[in-house]
């Protein structure tokens, strides 16, 4: 048993590794066009994060058939979920397309499936959720990634299931920012357009001089990470606007919105970054008791003290880059992850 997953996954880093140089090279077809540098990278880490898998001493058992409801906001979920199905025993997973991207899974499992056979088959496609959740029935487990209309229904499902509901992260500067501080949290806060749970959407700083500083950090970066074919600027600047009495300061650029407040505005405007000026650590912990539930990562350039639900504390401009033995929610990991 041992030996065949441990064949299993070097057939799997072969696909992966095939499927990674016809992206480098544009001859994966996609409907949306992402940012190429982020997902190269991510891509690259997911494959050294095969060596964790190949370590492990017992593998998780799970169900023969699974069946995924992909989000809509990040394309990374199978790249972090694949391994663990192929550990797991699965020998079947349908994943449901978001409505915006269908042809970059298409073309990911194509490349999957033809070096892994029939040991994993792999399906996929854009159904509405009623048809979804009816084809849902014929199999054994559903994973479930979204929204509260989403999450409700999963509530009453009969079939096993595991749903991870939406999140987001924060940034927490404590010193003095320097430039290449700066540039790391700007990195953290336009990866996928700060619309994936790991996107830092909103920083807490101790430092009131570093706005210029900020705004000359997020615009090189903004270069290197531009925007999604469909971002849409004028739906983050009527955010962005809506709120502009709560704000001290809002800075435009090209693409992006950075904001400047006192305290916390819920604000969910892509590729924005809101700024909280604080005075104490206070101020944060009460922020973090208000919305731990919805926490999923914390960036810092000091040690986080404090207990929160984040499932993920990292440095600045890491928060992409997920352990190997992340799985989406803290508490969950490789053993427990079938429990329902």
């Amino acid at each position: 048993m041992r030996e065949d997953v441990l064949l299993l996954l070097d057939r799997y880093r072969l696909a992966l590794s095939d499927f990674l140089e016809r992206l480098k090279v544009g001859k994966i077809k996609s409907d949306v066009q992402y940012q190429q540098n982020l997902l190269v990278s991510l891509i690259e880490h997911y494959i050294l994060c095969l060596d964790f898998y190949k370590r492990l001493e017992d593998f998780p058992s799970g169900p023969e058939k699974v069946f995924v409801f992909l989000p809509g906001n990040v394309p990374v979920i199978p790249f972090q979920l694949l391994p663990f199905l192929l550990t797991s025993g699965v020998k079947e997973v349908f994943f449901k397309y978001p409505r915006r991207e269908g042809s970059f899974y298409a073309s990911l499992f194509q490349v999957l499936n033809s070096y892994l056979g029939d040991s994993l088959k792999m399906e996929g496609g854009y159904l509405e959720h009623t048809i979804a959740f009816e084809r849902a029935k014929n199999y054994r487990f559903v994973i479930g990634f979204g929204g509260e209309s989403l999450q409700k229904v999963f509530e009453a499902y009969e079939i096993p299931s595991k749903f991870f509901g939406s999140k987001f992260s924060i940034g927490i500067l404590q010193g003095k920012a320097d430039k290449e501080v700066l540039e790391r949290v700007a990195w953290d806060n336009l990866a996928f357009d700060t619309k994936g749970c790991l996107s830092l959407r909103v920083l807490f700083s101790f430092d009131r001089h570093m706005r210029n500083e900020l705004w000359q950090a997020v615009e090189k970066v903004s270069k290197i990470l531009p925007p999604e074919s469909d971002f849409r600027f004028d739906e983050s600047e009527y955010e962005v606007y809506k709120n502009f009495q709560f704000f001290e300061e809002i800075k435009r650029g090209s693409n992006y919105f950075i904001v400047f407040s006192k305290s916390f505005v819920e604000l969910s405007a892509p590729r924005t970054l809101q700024i909280v000026e604080v005075s104490s650590i206070g101020e944060i912990e009460e922020f973090i008791r208000r919305y731990n539930l919805y926490l999923q990562g914390i960036a810092s350039d000091g040690p986080i003290l404090f207990q929160s639900n984040a499932s993920i504390i990292t440095d600045f401009g890491k928060l992409q880059f997920t352990p190997c033995n992340w799985y989406f929610e803290k508490g969950v990991n490789y053993k427990n992850f079938w429990e329902v």
